[in-house]
């Protein structure tokens, strides 16, 4: 990276990871938890808190005398002032001057053009940075794995997006979010897990989540599943949780939203419906034939094989399209996105790029010009 312009940091922003790396690296150099807490108690705080404010890891480390803040929601910056925090403390990790730097960020495809706005002008006018890319996560997740057209869904922590992408273009209109992550997957599971007689309190649903992330999986069909082993999870004060089906029926939320609530359909009907809604045929079939798997939740043991059996489902039962379905889960489902952000061509970048010339000219409003 002797090269001023091949120096390239890029930056994932996810709701509960922001990934952030090196251009034309395989993997991040850092995967940051995008929180920010602060003292809860001011008197008690001085002895046990150095600094006004934890990022991360650190701030999950201090929940007990922290109030904990998620500064991005549905994958969408709501806080810009914990944001930057959080970016500061990124580049400190990094160890980099960010003014002989270029950034390449992966942002939402329902995010605004107010954020998009403010991103821009706080990378040159807090960081000054050299150049700025920006991209959306689900068409970069694509070129991860060398496609230009295909129907990502994407499931994290805070939410489940279907993103139609033809010919490296995100369909924004068509974009479908249902708000089901993650975390929804954790919070039913933990009222599950105490409708069966655990005792289990708010700060312990980290255990929670490791049970999901160490058990769950997507049945092939929940309401005819076999009964499953009772197990044990054992609790840091030497509590044990014991569970059995709840590992298969919190996860089960992605494709029957009604246990939560949502009056929404199922993720395999949302998915048709969206493909549909295109009028021609061929972007149909190679929507169908390009259903790409990412983030957290798609980990789950059996999540394709449920996606496929009831996408099959759903297409026999209307006038039974003759379509091949073919989904394919991507390698790296954390961070596919940042990995397509580090693969962009540099043809792409530079005619994409914002300049630091050209955005002390213009200022935010250059991200209508390109």
């Amino acid at each position: 990276m002797d090269n001023i312009m091949d120096k390239k940091i890029v930056i994932d922003i996810g709701s509960y990871y922001i990934k952030v790396g090196y251009s034309n690296e395989d993997r991040p150099r850092l995967i940051v938890p995008s929180t920010i807490g602060r003292p809860r108690f001011l008197d008690l705080s001085r002895d046990l808190c150095d600094k006004p404010h934890y990022i991360g890891s650190e701030a999950i480390s201090k929940k007990g005398i922290l109030a904990l803040k998620y500064p991005i929601e549905y994958g969408v910056v709501s806080n810009w002032d914990d944001m930057e925090k959080i970016l500061v403390y990124i580049f400190n990790e990094l160890n980099v001057n960010t003014e002989e730097y270029s950034v390449i960020i992966a942002q939402s495809p329902i995010d605004t053009n107010k954020n998009k706005e403010e991103i821009t002008k706080v990378m040159f006018e807090t960081f000054n940075v050299q150049n700025l890319y920006i991209g959306i996560q689900q068409e970069l997740t694509l070129k991860s794995i060398g496609l230009k057209t295909g129907l990502v869904v994407d499931s994290g922590d805070s939410s489940t997006l279907i993103v139609p992408v033809i010919d490296g273009v995100v369909e924004r209109n068509s974009v479908v979010l249902l708000k089901i992550g993650g975390r929804d997957i954790t919070d039913y599971l933990f009222k599950l897990l105490n409708e069966n007689g655990n005792k289990i309190y708010q700060y312990d649903k980290n255990i929670v989540s490791q049970v999901k992330e160490n058990f769950g999986f997507i049945s092939l069909d929940c309401y005819n599943e076999q009964q499953q082993e009772e197990k044990e999870y054992q609790l840091p004060a030497g509590k044990m949780i014991n569970f059995t089906n709840e590992v298969f029926k919190a996860p089960e939320l992605i494709f029957n939203p009604s246990l939560h609530q949502i009056p929404m359909d199922s993720i395999d009907r949302l998915i048709y419906e969206t493909i549909m809604k295109f009028n021609k045929k061929e972007i149909q079939k190679d929507l169908f034939s390009n259903i790409v798997l990412t983030g957290g939740n798609t980990k789950f043991k059996g999540f394709k094989e449920r996606l496929e059996k009831e996408m099959h489902n759903v297409l026999s039962s209307n006038e039974g399209e003759c379509v091949t379905i073919k989904i394919t889960s991507t390698s790296e489902p954390l961070y596919s996105s940042w990995l397509g952000c580090s693969l962009i061509e540099t043809s792409h970048y530079n005619s994409k790029n914002y300049s630091r010339f050209e955005y002390d000219k213009v200022g935010p409003s250059i991200i209508y010009s390109k």
